[in-house]
């Protein structure tokens, strides 16, 4: 195949929504701001407040901005969909702690047990092994049983893959104390990655796909920067510090529940995938006649 496809909405504007990026920006710009900077300087400082305050007014204007303009840069229509806004807010979540977990992991490996970076990062490389491996076989699952299973189960495995992770302490082997969890943690990232993709396209028309496919891959982002501002701040770390075993636990306990309410939001909210539209080659339902 040597050609793609337009998959451009017509009906959409050719106009850039300036004023909602400006907002979306400043409103997620005070929120990380404060939360990273909080724990040093205090919640309560005049510049860490200012900071939270801004970044609520900024988003509230932004969801008034996006319900108002003519081209807005996230439809408010395409959040009918139960599944999109389920798949939506199970990305968010299972997200979070992927990136909220690689960061407390990479410290713990370097911090706590001496790893070098280098180290750290060959540490961690089943978790993409596994993924680039196994993601074409659940793609698979999910097109033959749909994707509500795998997108409940992938999220419980990564859950308990978090908790494993949660007991790394210093003297451990990586063979018996880091391996095992990154395995687990990597099946079950495989099990939901290409499956959550199949249920949010599934649910939005396809001149939406672009915008959809674009939010989904922004929760993901936003909902890990935030994941790596709030966990140590929930779990007492001050800025500038490496967290205590006993913070590390807490806060990759944190994670593990994060990525099992994915799961159950997922039960709750995804259906089997929508079957695919018929072909010329094939004749459509209104058109095919019994004998």
């Amino acid at each position: 195949m040597t050609k793609v496809p337009e998959s451009s909405d017509p009906e959409s504007g050719r106009r850039l929504d300036i004023p909602g990026s400006i907002a979306a920006a400043g409103g997620l710009g005070g929120l990380v701001y404060m939360l990273i900077e909080g724990p040093g300087k205090g919640f309560t400082s005049p510049s860490i407040l200012s900071a939270g305050i801004a970044g609520g007014v900024f988003l509230i204007a932004f969801i008034v901005i996006e319900r108002r303009s003519k081209v807005p840069m996230i439809p408010s229509r395409i959040f009918r969909s139960k599944q999109f806004t389920g798949a939506n807010i199970t990305t968010a979540l299972v997200y979070a702690g992927l990136y909220g977990v690689s960061f407390l992991v990479t410290l713990q490996l370097q911090v706590r047990l001496h790893y070098s970076p280098l180290e750290s990062g060959f540490a961690t490389m089943p978790i993409t092994v596994l993924l680039l491996v196994l993601s074409p076989y659940a793609g698979r699952i999910s097109m033959r049983f749909g994707p509500r299973l795998p997108m409940t189960i992938g999220p419980i495995v990564i859950g308990i893959g978090n908790f494993m992770m949660g007991g790394i302490r210093p003297g451990d082997h990586y063979l018996s104390g880091v391996l095992p969890s990154m395995i687990v943690f990597g099946l079950g990232l495989s099990l939901m990655v290409a499956p959550l993709t199949a249920a949010m396209l599934a649910a939005i028309e396809k001149r939406h796909m672009g915008v959809g496919s674009a939010i989904n891959n922004a929760v993901a982002r936003v909902g890990g920067l935030l994941a790596i501002a709030l966990l140590p701040a929930l779990v007492g770390v001050r800025s500038g510090e490496a967290p205590t075993n006993g913070q590390y636990g807490h806060a990759l306990l944190i994670a593990a529940a994060w990525a099992l309410a994915g799961g159950v939001i997922a039960f709750a909210t995804i259906r089997t995938a929508a079957p695919p539209e018929p072909t010329p080659s094939s004749p459509s339902p209104a058109t095919t006649r019994t004998g």
